[in-house]
């Protein structure tokens, strides 16, 4: 560009002095064109969030999901079946209106016969410390709807169950939700999560055995640029018995903060579904399942960064 910029200055001067010669009369010096001033490109402001405890009005969450169905006409409930992920926003919806205190849960789709459920936000018992719970008819012994949300495992971030028995047969949802991170808002190194994981493991026929999730903990190690990550959890039952190891894999889809994957347990595949949650994906959560005829686990996790 400078050897043009010099060429075109040297042929004008050159007509200039042809002109001059022919004429006789000296060409007035032309006015420099001003430069104009750039405007400056303004500096986008980092995106803001809210708590959960700071969220007010009617609200709306959306969930990443592992669902499954169950007999649970038997004692033990019979085997886990039709095991299914379904990534962030894809899962059941859970709504809060503030005018009402109603808190109601949708199951994913568009058919209008889909089951939904509405209970009072205040309606609810805590069967642990953490822990609140909805029964559907209250108080009932053979419930069609038991809701089940846990106190984190953050303060962005949140996960829960909601069982809806039809026929004898509990179709059960797991989810992880809360304040999703802004995908512009992910981080660009790598990042180990503390995470932790909750549920159930049962051997064959036998009853299942509670996954303690303040012993099982692990690590999530989420490489952000190239938006994959592995998992790896030992699992502990309530006595300190060891349960074996879960070890996954996930991926981040371009422009979204959520993740899908797979899980190994037991020799057996799984999926996992979530998503990162809070300023520059402070927090995760996420749901898991695997099933087989020798084993089967499936549990909600989360955790956030050290």
């Amino acid at each position: 560009m400078k050897v043009s910029g010099f060429a075109m200055r040297a042929t004008a001067c050159a007509l200039a002095l042809v002109l001059v010669s022919c004429g006789g009369d000296d060409a007035p010096a032309p006015e420099p064109t001003p430069t104009p001033t750039p405007t400056p490109t303004p500096t986008p402001s980092a995106p803001t969030y809210k708590k959960l405890s700071e969220l007010t009005g009617d609200l709306r969450f959306d969930t990443a999901e592992i669902n499954y169905t169950i007999n649970v006409s038997t004692t033990p409930p019979g085997p886990i079946g039709n095991l299914a992920g379904l990534s962030f926003g894809n899962g059941a919806r859970i709504e809060i209106t503030d005018a009402t205190n109603k808190l109601r849960f949708t199951a994913p789709g568009t058919d209008a016969n889909r089951p939904t459920v509405e209970v009072d936000e205040a309606g609810f018992t805590r069967p642990q410390p953490n822990i609140r719970q909805w029964i559907v008819p209250v108080g009932s012994t053979a419930p069609t709807n038991v809701i089940t949300l846990f106190d984190g495992p953050g303060e962005y971030s949140f996960v829960g169950s909601w069982q809806n028995v039809a026929s004898g047969t509990a179709t059960v949802r797991l989810g992880a939700a809360g304040v999703i991170t802004f995908a512009s808002d992910l981080p660009t190194t790598t990042v180990n999560y503390n995470v932790a994981l909750g549920g159930s493991v049962r051997n064959g026929t036998a009853n299942p055995i509670s996954v303690d999730p303040a012993r099982s903990t692990g690590t999530l190690a989420m490489n952000f640029s190239t938006r994959s990550g592995t998992l790896t959890i030992p699992l502990v039952a309530s006595d300190g018995t060891s349960l074996g190891t879960v070890t996954g894999t996930v991926t981040i889809p371009a422009g979204t903060s959520l993740f899908t994957g797979t899980i190994t347990f037991g020799g057996n595949n799984g999926l996992i579904s979530g998503a990162f949650f809070g300023p520059n994906a402070l927090e995760v959560a996420y749901a898991a399942g695997m099933t087989s005829s020798a084993q089967t686990y499936v549990g909600l996790g989360g955790g956030k960064k050290p």
